[in-house]
């Protein structure tokens, strides 16, 4: 008989690949997001509609 596996193990277990792909989506709009407000507050001295797109892709 095996000793169950504290509870925050099993959790981790099961909620590790959810958590990966929420940092991985929230730095992809961090990125996104950012050059749309380097453009934008800079009146498009710093950047243009090719800057937002870029930084989207």
């Amino acid at each position: 008989m095996q000793a169950q596996q504290p509870l925050w193990s099993r959790i981790r277990y099961k909620l590790r690949e959810p958590f990966a792909e929420f940092v991985g989506v929230f730095i992809l709009v961090l990125f996104g997001d950012g050059s749309v407000a380097q453009v934008i507050l800079s009146n498009r001295k710093n950047g243009d509609y090719q800057s937002i797109n870029w930084g989207w892709g």
